[in-house]
């Protein structure tokens, strides 16, 4: 934060410590002027490396201005106009007058324009001058403007400026593009109110957007002021005014801290009024009333105030024939934006993402709602508290995301940007699970590729145990050669993304490491004890990775000359229904009905055998 802090004092504060700073000892200088320490300052007339027409201690500077390089000019009437580094030093000093007698600088304007900067300094009332301050420690002159600037403001991107100008006693607003300013071209000209007689514009500024502008008048009525809002419209700018305010002047029009404020008074009486713009009027905040309840009778008539937010405090600076001073308002008296929420994060869902967030100050009024935006500027949601489910996204694009507050006053500064986050469709279970002993040593698994699965994981268990992984294969396929034989073996399988998440599980299937004699069995081969024998160690080894105990059988041992019997395929059929129910697995049909007096088939066998493979 820069000030000017009296006579030739210009001084910065770093915000982040500024509030820690109030209510700690004064610094004294050579003048005996007192000052709240500060982080950086310049006075030419402690500086060696100024020239001087004249060393008083009287109010020399008159504005500054500064641009993203660093580089800060300072408009100091008398003593012409400096550029200064960050630290305060010295880069270059234009003396006054010189060989072109140009105006004394009262006004300082800085722009850039086709990779260049530019420098203008006006004394506010007769004509301007232009200089290319590329290089800083060697700006060059370009020449006389024609007009006078007596206020400024500029937009967030710096390719319009609206100047407060004076030209041949008749006062006007222009907009300018910087390149225009440079080849002297026209700008596009406001156009004054008729809300009242004898309106000019005195002051202007910017939300980084818009233009604001406020004009005086004085007629039959009295003193009027009106507020006009000047925003981008086509090739152009459209003005819409506010109504007009009566019985008042204006000392500053300001954007700060996300508000529009307005610091008149009424003629002949105390400054310090602020108006702050609620969306359809000025609401009036007379901060001169609580400073003259609180503090000293020398500034119980402040010729300026302004308020200015730092994190959730309010402080308001006052200047008074020449004493400055800074006081901490309580909400009653001006409540602050809510702070920039913190520590979001993101997290990716289907066509959507959930973004959290930790709550900021509320700036003395509760915040009402959150907002969160994409940073493709198109997709947004809101909310009163976090997390807050932002819709609308498009799959397998990445996304970060920012995050406002608002309260009464208005929309708080965004967030830091999110983590990446790139929505997709749930990530899938795996389906058409199939798992077939190949051999006694090996079983081979397939099943259908999920979308958006970057790999799978095999999970198996085998006669009771728990399911573990045991293979993590990109592709939809896999061999478990880690068997052994007459063992029933469960398996699943699930997807896993490039983020390392992981879907459901697909259902079990079952494989079971026994090659049956004669398979597949067909019409015309008869049923044997051998058949009988290897189906009953089979569904066995189902139950045991059921975990149930082994099935008993009629004729406990068949053999070559054992009889196949109804019972036998009836106790079968029972034993791995129960088997497969428990673990899981759908229940089998079978196409007979097997009875007492009923011949065994082919096809009896089969299906028994299909339903342990």
């Amino acid at each position: 934060m820069y000030v000017r802090a009296g006579g030739g004092y210009f001084v910065g504060y770093q915000l982040s410590t500024f509030t820690s700073r109030i209510g700690t000892p004064l610094s004294t200088f050579f003048n005996g002027e007192q000052y709240l320490p500060f982080d950086m300052y310049v006075n030419p007339e402690t500086d060696p490396m100024w020239q001087l027409v004249l060393a008083d201690g009287q109010n020399r500077l008159f504005d500054f201005s500064f641009v993203s390089r660093g580089d800060i000019y300072l408009a100091y009437s008398i003593w012409g106009f400096g550029i200064v580094d960050s630290q305060g030093h010295l880069l270059k000093q234009i003396t006054a007058g010189g060989v072109n007698n140009d105006p004394t600088p009262s006004v300082i304007l800085t722009f850039a324009s086709a990779n260049h900067q530019y420098v203008i300094t006006s004394d506010g009332s007769s004509d301007s001058t232009l200089y290319d301050a590329t290089d800083p420690t060697n700006p060059q002159r370009i020449g006389r403007l024609g007009f006078a600037i007596y206020r400024y403001a500029k937009n967030a991107a710096g390719d319009a400026i609206a100047i407060a100008q004076s030209s041949g006693g008749t006062r006007s607003l222009q907009v300018y593009t910087p390149a225009a300013l440079v080849s002297h071209g026209a700008g596009t000209q406001i156009t004054e109110s008729s809300q009242a007689g004898n309106l000019h514009f005195v002051d202007v500024t910017s939300d980084g957007i818009n233009f604001y502008a406020a004009q005086d008048g004085y007629g039959a009525t009295g003193q009027h002021t009106v507020i006009s809002t000047i925003a981008p419209s086509g090739g152009g700018y459209s003005s819409t005014e506010m109504p007009v305010t009566s019985n008042t002047y204006t000392y500053t029009l300001t954007f700060e801290s996300g508000y529009l404020a307005w610091i008149g008074t009424v003629p002949l009486g105390r400054g310090g009024t602020m108006y702050r713009y609620n969306g359809t009027q000025f609401d009036s905040y007379d901060i001169s009333s609580y400073v003259q309840a609180n503090y000293t009778l020398s500034h119980q008539i402040p010729e300026q105030i302004v308020a200015l937010c730092s994190g959730d405090q309010a402080f308001a600076f006052s200047a008074f024939n020449g004493v400055g001073d800074v006081f901490t308002l309580t909400p009653a008296v001006w409540s602050c934006l809510p702070g920039a929420p913190t520590n979001v994060t993101a997290t990716a869902g289907d066509s959507s993402a959930k973004v959290y967030f930790s709550a900021p100050s509320d700036g003395g009024s509760p915040i009402t709602m959150y907002s969160v935006l994409a940073d493709s500027g198109s997709v947004s949601a809101s909310g009163t508290s976090s997390p807050i489910t932002i819709g609308g996204l498009v799959n397998g694009t990445t996304y970060t995301f920012t995050v406002t507050a608002k309260n009464a006053i208005g929309t708080g500064a965004p967030s830091l940007p999110s983590n990446a986050a790139t929505p997709g469709a749930s990530l899938a279970a795996p389906v058409q699970l199939t798992a077939t002993a190949t051999s006694t040593s090996s079983v081979s698994l397939t099943w259908a590729a999920a979308a958006f699965a970057a790999k799978y994981e095999v999970l198996r268990s085998f006669e009771g145990s728990a399911f573990v992984v045991i293979a993590a294969p990109t592709n939809p396929s896999y061999v478990d050669t880690g068997v052994e034989p007459s063992t029933t073996y469960l398996y699943k399988v699930r997807s896993v993304d490039s983020g390392n998440t992981r879907s459901a599980s697909s259902a079990v299937d079952a494989a079971t490491t026994i090659m049956f004699s004669n398979d597949p069995l067909s019409a015309g081969i008869s049923a044997q004890a051998l058949h009988i024998s290897e189906l009953r160690t089979a569904v066995n080894a189902m139950r045991t990775a059921a975990g149930l105990g082994a099935a008993t059988f009629t004729d406990p041992t068949v053999s070559s000359g054992t009889p196949i019997k109804a019972v036998h395929i009836t106790e079968l059929r029972s034993a791995l229904d129960q088997a497969r129910s428990t673990i899981g697995l759908t229940a089998l049909g079978y196409s007979d009905t097997i009875a007492s007096g009923v011949a065994v088939k082919a096809i009896d066998l089969q299906e028994i055998r299909n339903g342990v493979k």
